[in-house]
């Protein structure tokens, strides 16, 4: 697993985190009503980061216990440092792989008296940013901590709204590469400008990549205002945008069952415009369906609850 320590990755605060937001969703999306058991749920974040999304759902649930692990060291201690200082004793953090998780307990190291199922397991972003084994091995890990019914949120970058940014990923690692490491920086500074001086302003000048990926003029721009370290999180080497039909079958293979989306219109493709409505329509199976939802809005980012369910009565896989 290519993971970075050697800096911290910036803090953020999604919306799509928050406990009441996905009990809302699940229920939305008519496949799955989540049992909040009176307030009384244990929630597992895997690659927690700075800990704030676990922090505040801690502090708006204080009947519920919330667990969270990342693999930076600095991540955690700072993790741990707000929650003493906002006095949520509901909320604990610890260093530790999520392949621990897929088999258990006996020993979990730091985590060995944390509990052995949850009603919520969270995974935000992290599953393109791992190799396939590490990939297969956390929703392995979602699957075998979850409680019969729980729910398991797993957001990752697409195909194929993300198919314009190749361009800068590629040259990035590469030039990386050629000074002896791995993207860096300063690899993604140059390969930036370099594209942008190709993909010129528009109007003037505009080159067959351009033209062919429209976007990547945006999208170059609004780069340029993100922080380093978010840029090398998205565009380090094993970095892999997915398309939602191999990741759908993945997840069915850890025992997964697709419920819906975070992203509170996707739970409605009616929404769209009659034409691209009629199109998403016409494939019958529900999993051709989300492939088509994705190709018809140029999908780049997934907001996507799964539910994984033991008992009979419990949502149709889709």
């Amino acid at each position: 697993m290519d993971y970075r320590q050697d800096r911290l990755y910036p803090a953020f605060v999604h919306r799509e985190l928050a406990v009441s937001w996905l009990a809302i969703a699940s229920l939305l999306g008519g496949r799955h009503r989540w049992d909040l058991r009176q307030g009384r749920f244990t929630v597992l974040e895997f690659g927690c980061g700075h800990g704030l999304n676990l922090i505040f759902n801690a502090a708006a649930h204080p009947d519920a216990q919330f667990f969270g692990i990342d693999f930076h060291p600095s991540h955690v201690a700072r993790a741990t440092t707000q929650a003493r200082e906002l006095g949520l004793s509901n909320v604990q953090f610890a260093v530790a792989d999520l392949r621990d998780f897929t088999e258990g307990p006996p020993d979990r190291g730091p985590c060995r008296l944390w509990p052995e199922a949850y009603d919520l397991v969270l995974a935000h972003g992290i599953a393109c940013w791992v190799d396939a084994d590490t990939r297969q091995a956390l929703l392995e890990a979602a699957s075998h901590n979850l409680q019969p019914g729980g729910l398991f949120y797993c957001s990752y970058n697409t195909y194929p709204g993300w198919l314009s940014r190749s361009p800068l990923q590629m040259l990035a690692l590469e030039l990386g590469l050629l000074s002896g490491h791995n993207t860096s920086e300063a690899s993604l500074q140059q390969a930036t400008a370099w594209l942008q001086e190709l993909l010129g302003d528009g109007d003037t000048h505009t080159s067959p990549l351009g033209r062919f990926h429209p976007e990547l003029r945006t999208a170059l721009q609004a780069l340029s205002k993100a922080p380093g370290t978010y840029l090398l999180g998205e565009y380090q080497a094993t970095h892999e945008p997915l398309y939602v039909g191999p990741m759908h079958r993945a997840c069915a293979q850890a025992g997964l069952t697709h419920v819906g989306s975070a992203t509170l219109p996707e739970l409605f493709p009616q929404m769209l415009d009659p034409i691209r409505t009629a199109w998403v329509a016409q494939a019958r199976h529900p999993a051709l369906q989300e492939i088509l939802f994705d190709l018809a809005i140029s999908q780049s980012f997934r907001w996507r609850p799964k539910a994984w369910c033991k008992s009979p009565g419990t949502p149709t896989p889709a």
